[in-house]
């Protein structure tokens, strides 16, 4: 889902997210601190993809 980039002795974090690309600057160069910046973006990724299709499944848009 997302990805590490060691850029200029510094860490990003490069990922899309509905359909566009992000990119953010860390602005470390400790790999460990890196990996722990990812996995917290990845958990709140599928957070918010999940509460999308809860709403979507749970709230019927109708135009009349």
């Amino acid at each position: 889902m997302a990805s590490l980039e060691l850029r200029s002795n510094c860490y990003r974090i490069v990922f899309r997210f509905a359909g566009k690309k992000f990119q953010h600057p860390l602005k470390t160069a400790n790999e460990r601190e890196a990996e722990g910046c990812l996995a917290r973006l990845e958990e709140n990724l599928r957070r918010a993809l999940r509460a999308c299709e809860h709403f979507f499944a749970t709230n019927s848009l109708s135009y009349t």
